[in-house]
């Protein structure tokens, strides 16, 4: 049986943006997902979006909690969360339907913790290719080499596929509006 990946979305008042990004999760080609959807304090509506989800896919759990930032929802997602590995998404993206199952056979194929893609920022202009499209493995030396230079690693914690036991002894930094 496949792994179990948790996929964590922080939401606060991304009402307009949910169901996109939702259906963009729930129709991945990897099926052995859990979704975690943490509320956090949304007032538009957003909440109500979360449990609308939550009734069409037994595979999605709902988390409302006080609004306190995007990181603080991702350590309540992640306390939360039963899967090996762990993915996150913000509320207004949305993510091709092979990633999951793209990130998680790298990581699987070459042993790894981290697995890292590329996205692509829309603009009303067109797109714009942001960072890398194609995975790769280096040791940690290289991948933070990559990471100061902004050579094909992105800071942002929604490209990637991560061991859960990365998460174990640290948290996500509490900033809220952050």
């Amino acid at each position: 049986m496949e792994d179990i990946i948790s996929i964590i979305v922080p939401i606060y008042n991304t009402r307009r943006y949910i169901d996109k990004c939702v259906e963009s999760i729930v129709n991945q080609t990897y099926k052995n997902i859990e979704i975690i959807l943490v509320d956090d304090g949304s007032t538009d509506g957003s909440d109500k979006k979360c449990d609308e989800w939550k009734e069409k896919d037994k595979r999605i759990k709902v988390i409302h909690k006080e609004n306190e930032g995007a990181s603080s929802a991702r350590n309540v997602g992640i306390e939360n969360a039963k899967g090996k590995y762990i993915a996150f998404i913000d509320s207004d993206d949305y993510i091709d339907l092979d990633i999951i199952e793209a990130l998680y056979k790298r990581l699987i194929e070459t042993n790894s913790e981290i697995s890292s893609g590329g996205f692509i920022v829309e603009t009303y202009a067109g797109k714009k290719s942001k960072f890398a499209e194609e995975n790769y493995v280096a040791n940690s030396e290289e991948a933070l080499r990559r990471l100061f230079l902004h050579e094909d690693i992105s800071l942002s914690l929604c490209d990637k596929l991560y061991k859960k036991e990365l998460f174990e002894t640290i948290k996500l930094p509490i900033r809220k509006n952050a």
